[in-house]
């Protein structure tokens, strides 16, 4: 049984019609303190339990998993005691601020024996898929040398709690977006280290925003393939949200997965890529060709939490290589306060 904490965005809009549409999941009750957020909670998820206070939830042995959707410096002290009270947890990203935090967290579960996954549910993405599947679809294409990613608009958060912290209190862009697409690069180039970050970040909002406006991470690997993340509020035209290169061949990727603006619509099943926004797939010598998205699929991600802990199936997302995610951020936050290249071993 599944109890969500938070009844915000990223709880009503995207965990809880997740959990409930996932057959060995049970939506069985949600933390929410706002009364407005309560009423609501109840229409419409009327079978579950709104529990005011987490330590309530906590102690109600039909809780099994503790599905954490809260602001950001909160995740790692709310997983910690949810992994104390022998509770599996899956966090949103990012998973906490820190490498400390994240190492604290993972000993928690391995203390009490319980499972920790962190949802980064942009592997499920439709573009991500395509860009993992080029090499098995073409054989002919080289080995992935350089990956950029984008992730811009124009206009900050609604969410004040986004743009009145730091970066090094979890605000901003870069940590909240910028998250996914640093476990992207770690993904899609496997096994390999990064040796070395280089972070620019400028900060052009008002002074009554403390995040930062750009931030633009360059990541170098051992084999000298090099990765790059570029978000910003204050784009008017983004870059392509992926620029793959090898040897032999560039694909380029613009749009969003729409599976969230699906979910916002209350329906994932109707999630519809537009085929004008299929990447392109240029090869040396030959026509470029439109490159159909392969289907997201969110659902994967809850099906997987159901197997870990029902079967003892491994987990998709493990922390251990969410660690490195956060090593590549405390990195990048380090570059760009100090206007240097890190080196690293992470």
């Amino acid at each position: 049984d599944a109890l969500p904490i938070w009844f915000g965005y990223g709880g009503k809009t995207i965990h809880c019609p997740l959990i409930a549409s996932t057959p060995r999941l049970k939506l069985y009750g949600l933390v929410v303190r706002k009364p407005d957020l309560q009423r609501e909670a109840q229409t419409v998820y009327p079978q579950a339990i709104v529990f005011n206070e987490l330590e309530d939830a906590l102690n109600d042995k039909e809780v099994h998993l503790v599905v954490i959707s809260t602001p950001h410096p909160t995740h790692a002290p709310l997983a910690t005691q949810s992994l104390r009270a022998r509770k599996h947890v899956v966090v949103d990203k990012p998973m906490c601020l820190t490498v400390s935090e994240c190492n604290q967290m993972i000993q928690a579960a391995q203390d009490h024996h319980v499972l920790l996954s962190i949802f980064h549910n942009r592997r499920f993405d439709g573009d991500f898929l395509t860009v993992s599947s080029l090499q098995s679809v073409v054989p002919a294409l080289s080995p992935i040398r350089w990956i950029e990613m984008a992730w811009q608009k124009h206009g900050l958060s609604s969410k004040l709690w986004k743009t009145q912290a730091s970066i090094a209190e979890g605000g901003g862009t870069f940590f909240d977006l910028g998250a996914h697409m640093i476990d992207q690069l770690l993904v899609l180039f496997g096994g390999k280290r990064v040796i070395s970050v280089h972070c620019v970040m400028q900060f052009l909002h008002d002074a009554s925003v403390k995040s930062e406006s750009r931030a633009h991470a360059t990541l170098e690997f051992d084999d000298g393939s090099t990765g790059v993340v570029d978000t910003g509020s204050q784009i008017c035209h983004s870059k392509p949200r992926f620029y793959v290169c090898g040897d032999n061949f560039t694909f380029v990727k613009h749009g969003v997965d729409p599976q969230e603006a699906a979910l916002l619509n209350g329906n994932i099943d109707a999630a519809q890529e537009d085929p004008n926004t299929y990447g392109v797939l240029y090869i040396a010598g030959e026509q470029a060709q439109n490159v159909p998205t392969v289907p997201g699929r969110w659902r994967t991600y809850y099906e997987g939490i159901a197997a870990s802990i029902l079967d003892g199936i491994d987990l998709q997302v493990k922390p251990e290589q969410i660690r490195r995610v956060l090593a590549v951020i405390e990195a990048c936050i380090e570059s760009a306060s100090n206007h240097k290249t890190i080196q690293v071993n992470i």
